[in-house]
């Protein structure tokens, strides 16, 4: 989450509970923030969870709904100013078509008895139910699919990626059988609430530092009122003040860039007309230390100028 600049992790078969979580929280508490829902029969199977990064999104007044215990759980969180962004995670059964089914239906029934509950602006996690086409076209079969369609259906998500990427063919689990790939599907995903959609971008799906037969998923998610920020002023990095060639250069170009100056300086002593101000000779001062600083930052590294 801190080298992918994560903000908001979903997490399947997290096989989570109050004491795993405080251990986790003891070494993580001031990084990250974690809500969970495991199963009360078998907490060390099944389970979601909500990572969030404390230092890239806001933990204050989060709101979670358990609602399939160990499955589903939707979070409410602030976003940016007044804007709430709700989120529904989820971990779908494995175990048979039927149960997913299940499982889908029991979604769309709590939204139906919850109709004050907020609809998620995002739905994202396991689905663990393929697309009909690589399915047995079977009526069992494609229950857990008809299921799904219909839970979308009635929340108004759409499948970013597929949105995104119409044409292209990937995978986020793979599963191996002797070293050799026997199954690929996209089991996991991001659904977005087609008003929402417009507002997200970089979908994307990648293999994580875990190792893991699942890829991560991700999208980058913006409300329609952020500012827009731009990539901020160019620094070097700290270790090349400790490089000679840069401060060579520096100290030589600022002998020059002195003496213009006193040039300058007389000149409208005696009211003649100066080639450059002292302004201007100080940007271009600036500039010239900055482009060899870039071009210095290019070739030497921590250690060769350390050493």
């Amino acid at each position: 989450m801190r080298d992918e600049r994560v903000g908001i992790l979903v997490v399947g078969e997290a096989h989570l509970n109050a004491q795993r979580l405080d251990e986790i929280s003891r070494i993580t508490e001031s990084r990250m923030k974690i809500m969970y829902s495991a199963r009360e029969d078998t907490p060390n199977a099944a389970g979601v969870a909500v990572v969030l990064n404390k230092n890239r999104t806001n933990v204050q007044g989060i709101i979670m709904h358990e609602i399939v215990a160990g499955y589903a759980i939707q979070i409410e969180t602030n976003w940016h100013n007044q804007e709430r962004l709700t989120i529904l995670a989820i971990y779908a059964p494995n175990c048979s078509v039927s149960a997913n089914a299940e499982f889908w239906l029991q979604i769309q029934d709590w939204y139906a008895r919850h109709p004050d509950r907020p609809r998620p602006d995002m739905m994202l996690g396991d689905c663990n139910t393929d697309s009909r086409i690589p399915m047995p076209q079977t009526d069992v079969s494609n229950a857990a699919v008809d299921a799904l369609d219909e839970l979308k259906a009635s929340l108004q998500l759409v499948d970013g990626w597929r949105a995104t990427y119409p044409q292209t063919r990937a995978f986020t689990y793979m599963q191996k059988r002797n070293n050799e790939v026997v199954h690929q599907s996209r089991l996991d995903r991001i659904y977005v609430r087609s008003p929402v959609f417009e507002q997200t971008f970089e979908w994307d799906m990648r293999t994580t530092g875990i190792k893991t037969d699942h890829r991560l998923v991700s999208v980058q998610y913006t409300c329609e009122g952020a500012p827009i920020v731009g990539r901020g002023r160019w620094s070097w990095p700290a270790h090349l003040t400790y490089d000679k060639e840069l401060t060579t250069f520096i100290h030589s170009e600022g002998l020059v860039m002195q003496t213009k100056m006193e040039e300058a300086h007389r000149a409208r002593i005696l009211n003649e007309v100066p080639d450059t101000t002292p302004q201007l000779l100080w940007a271009q001062y600036k500039k010239g230390i900055a482009a060899f600083a870039r071009k210095r930052a290019k070739i030497v590294d921590n250690r060769d100028i350390r050493g």
